[in-house]
C-alpha cells in the first residue's frame, strides 16, 4: 500500500551514462540546501554511484542489501556525513538479482519509512532499458523523472520507457 505523502521521486534513464545519478544527486542536494530533510536511496544496486560522487569511503558504508535482507535496521543502513547535507541509503558494491530486492516488501517498507522521516525521498534507479528494477519501483513512488542524454538513446527505447511510466500509477 502506498504512503499518502507525495514526496517520493524516482530518477531513471533509458541507458547507462545518461547522467541520472548526477541529476538525482543534484536534486537531493538542492532540496537540502533549501533546508529540507532529504533521503537519497541509491537503488542502482548493480552499479552504485552515490558513494563515489560524494567521496565516501567504502568502509563507512553499510550495504543496503543487509537492510533489505532484514539483517539490520534503517538507522544502521542510513549514512549521514559531517559535511554532506543529505541522508543516504546505498550499496558499496555491485549486486546481482536486484529485481528481487526492488519488488520486495522490505523495499516498500524502506520507502515508506523514508517518506515518514524526510521531506523528500529521491530514488536513483538503474537504467530502464537494461533491467526491470526501475519498473518494479514505479508503483511505490509518487513521481518519475526520466533523464535522456541527447543523441545517445534510440527513439524506440525512449518511447518504450515513457509508455512504461505513463502506464504506472505515478506522475511523470
Amino acid at each position: 500500500e502506498r504512503n499518502p505523502r507525495k514526496n517520493t521521486f524516482m530518477v531513471s534513464s533509458v541507458c547507462e551514462n545518461a547522467g541520472k545519478s548526477t541529476v538525482a544527486m543534484h536534486i537531493a542536494l538542492s532540496l537540502a540546501k533549501e533546508g529540507k530533510k532529504v533521503i537519497l536511496i541509491d537503488a542502482d544496486m548493480r552499479k552504485p554511484a552515490a558513494y563515489k560522487m560524494l567521496d565516501i569511503p567504502k568502509k563507512k558504508i553499510t550495504d543496503m542489501a543487509l537492510l533489505l535482507q532484514g539483517k539490520i535496521g534503517l538507522d544502521e543502513a542510513m549514512y549521514k556525513g559531517e559535511d554532506i547535507p543529505i541522508y543516504i541509503v546505498m550499496s558499496s558494491c555491485g549486486h546481482t538479482r536486484t529485481n528481487e530486492y526492488m519488488k520486495s516488501a522490505a523495499m516498500l517498507d524502506l520507502i515508506n519509512k523514508c517518506k515518514e522521516l524526510a521531506d523528500y525521498v529521491i530514488i536513483d534507479t538503474p537504467p530502464m532499458a537494461l533491467v526491470s528494477d526501475a519498473e518494479a519501483l514505479l508503483d511505490r513512488v509518487n513521481y518519475a523523472i526520466l533523464v535522456i542524454r541527447q543523441d545517445f538513446s534510440y527513439e524506440k527505447d525512449i518511447n518504450n520507457c515513457i509508455t512504461i511510466i505513463e502506464d504506472s500509477p505515478c506522475e511523470f
